[in-house]
């Protein structure tokens, strides 16, 4: 069984970006990005946002707050 391969180009702002998809993968993400109403371009750049932040998030010490976030919220709302 042969794979074949979709070459993806962007050329934006003098940046290049190439990358060799699988059809069906590629075939998946343009469906995906319809859904969305997104270009393939701007969904795939999407995706890589989202995992840059979560990457972030996950490097950042996490945060005790003594109280549930409900709780907190309910004082907040109380006060008002």
């Amino acid at each position: 069984m042969t794979l074949q391969c979709k070459p993806w180009i962007r050329n934006q702002n003098g940046r290049f970006f190439s990358v060799m998809f699988p059809e069906a993968l590629h075939q998946a993400l343009v469906a995906r990005a319809a859904r969305e109403r997104l270009s393939l371009s701007d969904y795939v750049l999407d995706i890589l946002k989202r995992r840059e932040f979560l990457e972030r998030l996950k490097s950042r010490s996490r945060v005790t707050l003594g109280l549930s976030a409900a709780s907190l919220i309910r004082e907040d709302r109380d006060k008002r």
